[in-house]
């Protein structure tokens, strides 16, 4: 029962520090066997070999994992689960619902127009995981960071973005502001605004914060060096990397993504509003494979209401081509699930 889970569980973490150790031991010998071998004058090869052991020391590529290491694992991470629950739940009881929350090593790709609330969406996410005391990281390439932190102004304290964009504010207003800044300053959210972003860039900036959640707006704004490889492929290569990223470094990414302008020609038979499809991701197919969730999103006007739909288009985890949907107030920028 659980006692015997337990005890393997114990006996697990044991093997673990002690097989730490050991790669600890053998790269500081490693160290030492280069370190000597430059002194004595070894030929450049008999170095260039023990570099490489180095760097691969504690790194089992070729080794597969046995059905006894596996069901360990799995066992541990089922227990962690049950004691902590959702650990990066959102907040928004539909989708944690539909998700389990997000999950690390996730890629999760959110699909959409331009203009049609892509990064509104991901500011309401990263508000939410934020209250919740874990840590953001959060990449944009063609807005600043003051247009970033306005935006999570108005959320955090339902201010109107119209009035901060034309300094319009009464003095109650502009007291809400310095509140807003207050409570926005307080959280563990790092902001990365630039021109030219890359992978390394990211994976770079990821080793250094720690974040839980990482947001990427935009895939297609990246700035990999491009080869000898088409535009979807070159896409699609990037696409791969975000999810290694994800997995290696134990963090859930969110990677936003253009449609393709065909969507505006095409309507939809029930609600007559525009509703993509995954072969509608701008440039590459790629990113609907590397990805463990795709949404789709478009936002529309009805009876007085705007609203977000949200497509399930893929889920890796469980069912797709369900919906969620958003009521979106268009002067503090946040978002309802209904």
């Amino acid at each position: 029962g659980a006692t015997i889970l337990a005890k393997t569980l114990d006996m697990h973490i044991s093997l673990d520090m002690l097989t730490h150790k050991a790669i600890e031991l053998k790269k500081q010998n490693l160290v030492y066997e280069i370190r000597t071998a430059m002194e004595m004058g070894a030929d450049y090869k008999e170095i260039k070999e023990k570099i490489i052991e180095l760097e691969n020391a504690g790194l089992n590529k070729d080794l597969a994992i046995g059905s006894k290491q596996a069901v360990i694992d799995a066992l541990d991470r089922l227990q962690r689960k049950k004691e902590l629950g959702i650990e990066l739940d959102v907040g928004w009881h539909r989708f944690d619902k539909k998700f389990g929350g997000l999950h690390r090593g996730d890629l999760m790709s959110i699909g959409g127009r331009t203009g049609h609330g892509k990064t509104n969406l991901a500011l309401n996410m990263a508000l939410r995981i934020l209250r919740k005391g874990k840590k953001v990281l959060f990449f944009n390439v063609e807005m600043s960071e003051d247009e970033l932190i306005y935006r999570l102004f108005c959320m955090e304290k339902g201010i109107n973005s119209e009035k901060i964009r034309n300094l319009d504010l009464s003095e109650i207003e502009w007291d809400m502001l310095a509140k807003a800044g207050n409570e926005v300053s307080k959280y563990n959210l790092n902001l990365y605004c630039h021109g030219s972003i890359k992978t390394s860039h990211i994976d770079y900036l990821i080793k250094r914060y720690q974040p839980d959640v990482v947001f990427v707006d935009y895939i297609q704004a990246l700035t990999d060096t491009q080869g000898k490889e088409s535009r979807a492929q070159h896409l699609s290569n990037i696409s791969r990397s975000l999810k290694i990223l994800a997995r290696e470094n134990n963090v859930c990414m969110i990677a936003l993504s253009q449609l393709n302008r065909g969507i505006e020609y095409r309507a939809d038979k029930t609600e007559g509003e525009k509703d993509p499809e995954l072969s509608d991701i701008k440039e590459s197919g790629g990113i609907e494979e590397a990805s463990d969730i795709v949404l789709l999103i478009w936002k529309y006007f009805k009876e007085g209401t705007n609203y977000l739909n949200v497509k399930v288009a893929k889920n890796r985890h469980g069912e797709s081509n369900v919906g969620l949907q958003f009521e979106f107030n268009v002067e503090n920028l946040i978002l309802r699930e209904i």
